[in-house]
């Protein structure tokens, strides 16, 4: 058969010579999460009328190394999900469920009908190059974008009021910008991990607290800040907080000669934002006698020649320990 089940519940899919539909036996109820890993094999996943609303059950499905993956199907008459052009849906089309990691678009628009964008819906979907949000969509679960590998845009709505989860674009390779919209207050580290060609973020104006992107995007060349953002401010692509006293973050790939504005009164805090660390291209820095507070490995991994016009009185700091 195929299938490993204990009790109602479908713990493994187990490789079939010469089969490429694996239709999961009525009376499953639930699926565990990576039932379907690594079955490169399978085209197609047909799901039960007897499956949990996914909000009862554990229905995200893995499907990790499923390359040729075009369609999950539901039966027309099944009381909970139903397909759409292969993409598993709840049945009132309220909850995106899954993206086939084969899916055959280079332009994915999600339904206005769609609230909840569940774990991993579009994990490994590699031929998609363009994501549209809509702005029915209120909660987009961890990991929903991860591994999309030709990724180059996200178009968000103009308010979207929550925060960006962790993973939610983690090896996203070929993204290169992205824009917070108005609504995100946070967004943490590992959200663009091993994005490797993220260039520039546009920080939203209701973003108020974020961790140092930087140690997660390696080519990231640019911070752009909204206008109206009361916590953040950015100039010359370099982040600032909004009263431009401390530089918080140079991007790790920002090249030439860098002169701190006289403003600037501290360089990297003590929680995340590390300063000039790992900035191999910078030529010179020049600190200004303004600076009063440096945090210690602000230019830890640094290329470029520093120059102080009174060191003397700098308080070198350390990173709090948490």
């Amino acid at each position: 058969m195929g299938f490993i089940i204990n009790g109602d519940f479908l713990e493994k899919y187990t490789k079939e010579e010469g089969v490429t539909r694996a239709v999961i036996p009525e009376g499953v109820k639930d699926i565990r999460y990576h039932a379907f890993d690594d079955r490169d094999e399978l085209t197609s996943i047909h799901i039960p009328n007897s499956l949990y609303p996914w909000e009862e059950g554990e229905i995200n499905f893995g499907l990790w190394n499923c390359d040729e993956l075009v369609e999950i199907t539901a039966n027309e008459d099944n009381p909970n999900y139903v397909s759409v052009n292969g993409v598993l849906y709840s049945r009132d089309m309220t909850a995106l469920i899954r993206c086939p990691n084969a899916i055959d678009t280079k332009r994915f628009v999600i339904p206005d009908t769609v609230i909840d964008i569940l774990d991993d819906a579009f994990a490994g979907c590699y031929n998609i190059e363009e994501i549209v949000i809509p702005s029915s969509v209120k909660l987009i679960c961890p990991g929903a974008f991860t591994e999309c590998s030709s990724l180059k845009k996200v178009v968000f709505p103009k308010y979207m009021p929550f925060s960006i989860n962790d993973d939610m674009f983690m090896f996203c390779t070929a993204l290169e910008e992205i824009t917070i919209p108005a609504g995100v207050t946070s967004l943490y580290t590992q959200v663009f991990n091993g994005c490797t060609s993220l260039k520039k973020i546009t920080i939203g104006k209701d973003v108020e607290d974020f961790d140092d992107l930087s140690l997660s995007a390696p080519a990231l060349e640019e911070f752009e800040v909204d206008l109206f953002n009361q916590h953040y401010t950015s100039s010359d692509g370099i982040l600032y907080n909004n009263e431009k006293t401390i530089l918080l973050r140079c991007p790790v790939e920002k090249s030439g000669d860098i002169i701190i504005p006289e403003s600037v009164t501290q360089i990297g805090d003590e929680c995340s934002f590390g300063g000039f660390m790992d900035c191999r291209k910078l030529k010179t820095i020049h600190v200004p006698a303004s600076v009063k507070r440096i945090r210690k490995d602000a230019f830890q991994y640094c290329s470029a020649k520093v120059t102080y016009e009174d060191k003397d009185s700098i308080e070198f700091f350390e990173k709090k320990r948490f």
